[in-house]
């Protein structure tokens, strides 16, 4: 005997089941901060909801803050979505923004936005 299926009266048909397909993929959340090492040398840190390490890529990119607030890209690099920064040296003294954004995999989004930080450098 056949099997019935809930009806739905708005369309006159039947409701057949669905197959079930992947999971959803969740939003991701990116934060980031930066921990300044003897003044002239530091070690960014980042994590995506939470996690050091998930699948997929992020894109990383540190800035020098120049007068009015003026941006001058030193660096951009794509690699694994994971906190293995080494530390950076050999920075003049000053103000820097390093800014992350996560590029998204099969089961997180992309994050809608880039997470960045400010640091300052003192004396080097």
């Amino acid at each position: 005997m056949g099997q019935s299926h809930p009806f739905n009266i708005a369309t006159g048909t039947e409701v057949l089941p669905q197959e079930p397909g992947p999971p959803p993929r969740t939003p991701t959340h990116v934060s980031v901060w930066v921990h300044v090492i003897h003044r002239c040398n530091f070690v960014p840190h980042v994590r995506f909801n939470g996690e050091a390490a998930v699948g997929g890529n992020m894109a990383v990119a540190l800035y020098r803050v120049g007068r009015h607030n003026h941006l001058t890209r030193l660096f951009t690099e794509t690699g694994a979505a994971e906190d293995s920064f080494t530390e950076g040296e050999g920075y003049r003294a000053g103000t820097y923004r390093l800014a992350v954004r996560f590029l998204g995999d099969e089961n997180l989004l992309p994050s809608s936005k880039s997470a960045s930080v400010v640091f300052h450098l003192a004396r080097c």
